[in-house]
């Protein structure tokens, strides 16, 4: 329930400093109907945010997929995606298309993203999916309620919260932390020196990837399943089904993982 009152307080959040676009485009709604034979409207849109002295990227969402790159060839924050409504009619679905928005702001130290929409209510759905693309040095914040979130290729601090659906985390080098109710939590993660990683899922799984030369404390507790360990050597070593501790080479950072119904995996690369 804590990951629940931390979503639904960074939702609360209100965004005030618009941000100067060097380009948005909308285009026309696509209409079609879905495998339940609901109606859809979907629009596509894009925002490229120019960087002055930001450093960080923000996203709130509420229903769909985020996916955020790093780049070390940008020299702006680059926004694309859709607005996706489902109703019983096609007139509905286009009427509640209206009412998704997408709000980029920006301040001197991060670029916000955020989307509005109403409660998902009497047949009708609204989701929104982001492909954000950003300095691969940037520190990202992504709070999501369902849908899948990837983020790949950061080399800053990342933290993602999310209510229901998969977790990727890829090529990551720099501390992560990942909180989830319902969902799988995949990360290959390089863990600076002095570094942090916490990863946890209520009910799911975690498969982690680190490097033999990884530095740290290894804690893995599983409630109701299994952990298990393969291609590293741990120090110190406590293991039983539900449990690993030990320490990675000199112990200079930390690894938690936590699951409270499902399967902890732990490999070195």
């Amino acid at each position: 329930m804590k990951l629940y009152y931390l979503v639904r307080n960074v939702l609360a959040l209100a965004f005030i400093l618009v941000a100067l676009f060097s380009s948005c485009s909308v285009v026309n709604v696509d209409e079609n109907e879905n495998d339940n034979g609901d109606k859809n409207a979907t629009s596509a849109f894009y925002y490229a945010v120019e960087i002055t002295d930001q450093y960080a990227l923000e996203v709130i969402n509420l229903n769909g997929e985020i996916i955020v790159s790093g780049s070390d060839e940008t020299d702006s924050v680059r926004v694309s995606g859709k607005r996706i409504a489902k109703a019983k009619t096609q007139a509905a679905a286009n009427d509640a298309l209206d009412e998704i928005s997408v709000t980029v702001t920006s301040t001197d130290t991060k670029v916000s993203i955020r989307t509005e929409q109403p409660n998902s209510e009497n047949g009708v759905s609204y989701q929104v999916d982001y492909e954000i693309l950003i300095p691969k040095n940037w520190i990202v914040n992504v709070t999501n309620m369902n849908g899948l979130i990837k983020v790949e290729r950061i080399e800053n601090t990342v933290a993602v919260q999310n209510m229901n659906g998969d977790v990727e985390i890829d090529q990551i080098k720099a501390s992560t932390s990942v909180g989830l109710l319902n969902g799988k939590i995949s990360a290959n993660i390089e863990l600076p020196v002095d570094g942090n990683c916490e990863l946890s899922t209520i009910n799911g799984t975690i498969a982690l990837d680190v490097p033999i030369t990884t530095s740290a404390i290894l804690k893995a507790n599983v409630i109701n399943g299994t952990t298990s360990l393969s291609g590293l050597t741990l120090n110190d070593m406590t293991q039983t089904i539900r449990q690993i501790e030990g320490k990675l080479g000199d112990g200079r950072g930390s690894i938690t993982l936590s699951v409270t119904n499902g399967i902890i995996t732990i490999n070195g690369y």
